[in-house]
């Protein structure tokens, strides 16, 4: 067990859950580190995803459900968090999501894909650090442990999904 790296995971909007595709992340105000209104069509039986990532060309944002939020804050994960008011004027409806930022790791590497499914552990992230984005790669992706990734399965996040990312060929073992 000495050498044996935990289980993370990418943590991912399952593209079943279109309705985040609506947000548009090119609003300069989801660089600014204050409250805002972004302005959504939904019908009242829409439901947003708990996990929305988004990008524009020169950045990755990553916004959580007021539930979610819930959960992260227990373990500590982040470094800021932004509240933004997703609203539909039509049907007068809000709900409130979070934009996050975690800590910044160098410890994965992306392999020949360029996908949240070819993704390689090159060295155990920051102790006892439950999520975090990868650094240094092409895009960024949130990173969860094994702990957290059970903990928001249990709660029943709606659109949300986990892929395993696999330790270095060296250190990978079979199970």
């Amino acid at each position: 067990m000495g050498d044996r790296m935990m289980g993370y995971f990418v943590m991912v909007t399952d593209n079943r859950a279109d309705m985040g595709r609506e947000v548009n992340f090119r609003d300069g105000r989801f660089q600014k580190e204050e409250p805002f209104v972004s302005y959504l069509k939904l019908a009242p039986a829409d439901r947003l995803p708990d996990f929305i990532r988004g990008r524009t060309l020169q950045k990755t944002f990553f916004c959580v459900s007021e539930k979610m939020k819930e959960i992260l804050d227990v373990y500590g994960c982040l470094v800021k968090a932004v509240p933004v008011f997703f609203t539909d004027f039509e049907y007068r409806s809000q709900r409130v999501y979070w934009n996050v930022d975690v800590k910044e790791e160098n410890c994965l590497v992306q392999e020949l894909y360029h996908d949240q499914e070819h993704l390689v552990l090159s060295s155990e992230p920051g102790r006892h650090l439950h999520m975090w984005k990868a650094a240094m790669i092409n895009t960024q992706y949130l990173l969860v442990s094994l702990e957290l990734a059970e903990n928001l399965l249990r709660r029943q996040m709606y659109g949300v999904r986990f892929f395993s990312v696999m330790g270095a060929p060296e250190r990978r073992q079979e199970t």
